[in-house]
This record gives structure tokens, sequence and C-alpha cells, in this order.
């Protein structure tokens, strides 16, 4: 396989590995390119990328792990159009036994055990003190005022694309 030129370098430094957190499956799946991909660590030293559809799989410690080249979201055409595209898919799994049955149960249990926590007065005098917090930090201007600094804390009033506020309104 051949290396990219640096103005192809430069655009894949610029691109951002996509994260999907599974745990109702058990797994996280990470989608970029194979610099952003090594470049945090979860190729191991000596993997050789698959080439075409191939895949590429491993054991790892408690995960297990596939890598597998995809169709990047902005092409539209057929397979052999995207199989040579610097984009591939890792998907990380927990190598344990546990199916995703016995994962939901502990997870339900969990928020039991939290809910039931929040009903003792340990529970409740700690909802208080947050309750507290919240107002104090809601009211302190010079906290305001740092956080108006920081992009992306707090919410603008732009809608996201694609999402409707009208709801069964007809548009023509």
């Amino acid at each position: 396989m051949s290396k990219p030129d640096s103005a192809a370098r430069s655009e894949q430094t610029k691109a951002e590995l996509k994260i999907q957190f599974e745990p109702q499956y058990g797994r996280t799946v990470f989608v970029g390119t194979r610099a952003l991909l090594e470049s945090e660590g979860l190729i191991p030293d000596g993997v050789v990328f698959p080439q075409g559809i191939a895949r590429l799989g491993w054991t790892e410690g408690e995960f297990r792990f596939e890598l597998r080249r995809v169709r990047p979201d902005d092409f539209d055409g057929p397979p052999r159009g995207w199989l040579e595209c610097d984009n591939f898919e890792l998907t990380r799994w927990w190598n344990n036994s546990l199916g995703c049955d016995e994962r939901a149960l502990k997870s339900k249990a969990r928020e039991l055990r939290e809910m039931a926590y929040s009903m003792t007065a340990e529970g409740i005098e700690e909802r208080d003190r947050r309750w507290r917090a919240w107002v104090k930090a809601r009211d302190d201007k010079a906290f305001q005022a740092f956080k108006a600094l920081v992009p992306t804390l707090i919410p603008t009033s732009r809608k996201p694309r694609g999402v409707s506020t009208d709801r069964g309104a007809r548009h023509e």
C-alpha cells in the first residue's frame, strides 16, 4: 500500500475519530483513518491493515478486536470505489463470558441500588447538597462569564440539521 502524500496526510489529521458506544452489545466501534486509529493507540504494533473487504481479528487482554475497511459517509458509489479508501472500522468487544442479557440485568440491578440509595436520608441529603451547589453556580456571574468563553459548553439556540420542532406541521 502506498503512503499518502502530504496534502492527503494533512486532511487525515483534520478528520476526527468517530466513537460509538454500544453497551447493550458490549462493544465500542471506532471509525477513522489508519493514522487516527494508530495515533489513539488502538492498533498494536505489527498489525497489517486488511486490503479490500478482508477483516482482521485479534484478542488483547480483556478485549476482542475486529478491523475492517468501511465505506466513507460521504461516498455514494459502489464498493469498488471505496475499497482502497483510508477509512477503517475497529470494533472492540469485552472478551468475557457475560452475555448481553446478563449485562443488562447487572445494569438494572445497579440502577435499582442507586434508586434505593436516593430514598435514604443520606441520598436525600446528597441530592439537596448537589441542588444547592447547582443554584450557587447558576447565580455566580464570574463562573457564567467563564462558561461563555468555552466553545460548545453553553448550548446555542440553533437546532441540529434534520430536526424539526414542528410536530405534524406540513411544509409546502
